[in-house]
């Protein structure tokens, strides 16, 4: 799928679930529906983490794993 490629992050995470860049966002809920109304691919659905954060992945159409989430705490 990706011959040829290099992704500095498959060495540390050969399942591809790492990101790739991490975007803070004011309302990660409802850029999450936004993203799902107009038919982004999403490679993780929204939820709290244990490191005080709320987010969800997408894979954008280079591969490339986006995260995007808020602080909860």
């Amino acid at each position: 799928e990706y011959a040829g490629t290099s992704r500095s992050k498959w060495p540390v995470d050969p399942h591809g679930e790492a990101w790739d860049a991490y975007f803070w966002v004011d309302d990660a809920d409802a850029l999450y529906l936004e993203f799902k109304s107009k038919g982004v691919a999403i490679a993780r659905d929204i939820c709290d983490q244990p490191y005080g954060c709320r987010d969800f992945d997408v894979e954008d159409c280079n591969g490339y794993r986006l995260c995007f989430g808020h602080k909860t705490t």
